[in-house]
Parts: structure tokens; C-alpha cells; sequence
């Protein structure tokens, strides 16, 4: 409301000279209206300053960019083949000399701007997949970086339907670890917990190298008392863990056994 009311404000301050009386005589109209779109925000900052602030364009697809290679666009160089997370601010479509479609997109990420052409074939291929405001991950080829990046597009997918399926695959991933019933245990006998706690830390770090789905269950001898670790300690059985066991504890000490039950 300020903000759209700023013009008011600096009148009455101009009018007033800096006297209170005659300020709230000039007193502005401040009026009541709907703060800015976070979009508004963003592309306001960007005209003003070349940066964002409030947020980054495609905020809501941020943990995307754990796949390492994606990069920004001001990451680019001429000539090398990328793939970039943008918001397309607006498509242009034309027709060739031969009638065929083909497109030219603005778009923009946290680094900056980006124009990008779609040839026919690309066209044809992922134009109806996405809309101004869309944000969509983009690969191919740059051809320029100044002023804005040029890039000749590859491929693309919307970030919503790449969003989704992450989710879904996690959730799947999620729902097998649940419901997978472990077919084997493994066994590892110390001989004093209490004198071999060293011995025990390590196996630790082994076994967090070899997480997987099959328990593990540590044997006191000395107390003749078992304890099972905790599912952040399960592994993969395979002749690498196998062998660094015998390492550790020697032929013998360890065993592999059939799960009947855990509770």
C-alpha cells in the first residue's frame, strides 16, 4: 500500500517543508491495494539491480539443482553443451521460408537472462509440453553469452512433471524399505564389547559404507548378550564387506543367518 502510494507521500513532504503542522494538513491518501505478486517482486528487483533478492525464479523447484549437472546460465560458455533450470517469461513462435514452425524463448534463472531457439523439430517435440511462466529444464548448445545467453535448445522437460516424478520415485524408494522383509541377519561376535569399543566404532564406519537392507546384530561373548543395531547400520551383503569382516575379525566371527524373526 506504501509503495503505490509513494508519489502522495513525497507531495505532501515537498509541500510541507518539513513542518508536522502543515505535513498532516497535506497529509497523502494512502491507498488500500493488493501487495505484489512474488513474480512482480522478483522481476522488478531483477530490472533494477540485474539480481534477485525476495526469491529465485522457479523457487518452488529449487531441489532440483541437487543434480549436480545442472548449472546457471551465466555458468555457460560458447560451445559447450548445458542444462539449465529457467522460468520462460514469454514464447515467440514463427513460421520458416519452407512453413515450418519454430520458436524463440526469453527466459531467466538466478543468474540472469537467457534467449533460446527452438528449430522445427524441437518445436514440434516439446513446445505443447510447457507456458509463458512455466519454469522447464533445458538442455543444449550455447552460442553466445553476451548480453544475454543464446542457446540452441536440445531438449526439454517441464520442471512440474520432473518434480512429480522425483517425488513419486522417492516415495516408492520410501515404500520398500518399509515393506521389504529382511531374508537374512548378519552376526558378529566380539569378544568384550566393553575392551573392543574401538573394534566396535570402526565396524560402524564400515557399515555405513555397505548401508543396505540386511540387519546386523553384534554378539558379547564375554556377557554372552546380543544387540542389534539400528537400521541406520543395515548393509549390503557383498564379497567387498564380506572380506573386510574377515579382516577385522576373522573366519569365523561372523555369520550370515536365515531371518525367521527380529521382534
Amino acid at each position: 500500500s506504501l509503495l503505490s502510494s509513494i508519489t502522495s507521500v513525497l507531495e505532501s513532504i515537498e509541500m510541507s517543508h518539513g513542518n508536522m503542522e502543515l505535513f498532516q494538513i497535506f497529509a497523502p491518501s494512502i491507498t488500500d491495494e493488493p501487495d505484489l505478486s512474488d513474480e512482480d517482486k522478483m522481476n522488478q528487483e531483477f530490472e533494477v539491480t540485474g539480481y534477485y533478492f525476495s526469491a529465485e525464479p522457479g523457487e518452488k523447484y529449487k531441489m532440483l539443482r541437487d543434480d549436480e549437472s545442472i548449472v546457471y546460465l551465466q555458468s555457460g560458455a560458447k560451445n559447450n553443451y548445458i542444462k539449465v533450470l529457467v522460468v520462460v517469461d514469454k514464447i515467440k513462435r514463427i513460421q520458416t521460408k519452407n512453413g515450418e514452425p519454430m520458436s524463440f524463448l526469453d527466459v531467466t534463472d538466478n543468474s540472469g537472462k537467457g534467449n533460446f531457439t527452438m528449430f522445427p523439430n524441437v518445436h514440434r517435440r516439446f513446445i505443447q509440453q510447457f507456458d509463458e511462466g512455466d519454469t522447464i529444464l533445458v538442455e543444449g548448445k550455447v552460442e553466445s553469452t553476451q548480453p544475454a545467453v543464446k542457446m540452441v535448445v536440445n531438449k526439454i522437460i517441464n520442471a512440474e512433471d520432473l518434480l512429480n516424478k522425483t517425488h513419486h520415485k522417492k516415495q516408492e524408494e520410501q515404500q520398500e524399505v518399509k515393506t521389504e522383509e529382511p531374508t537374512q541377519v548378519l552376526y558378529i561376535r566380539f569378544k568384550s564389547l566393553q575392551d573392543e569399543n574401538k573394534k566396535r566404532q570402526a565396524l560402524q564406519r564400515v557399515l555405513k559404507t555397505h548401508h543396505g537392507t540386511t540387519p546386523v546384530i553384534i554378539y558379547d561373548e564375554k556377557t554372552q548378550q546380543q544387540k542389534a543395531f539400528k537400521q541406520g547400520y543395515f548393509v549390503k551383503i557383498s564379497e567387498k564387506l564380506l572380506q573386510t569382516l574377515e579382516k577385522m575379525f576373522g573366519n569365523g566371527n561372523f555369520m550370515l543367518k536365515n531371518n525367521k524373526n527380529l521382534n
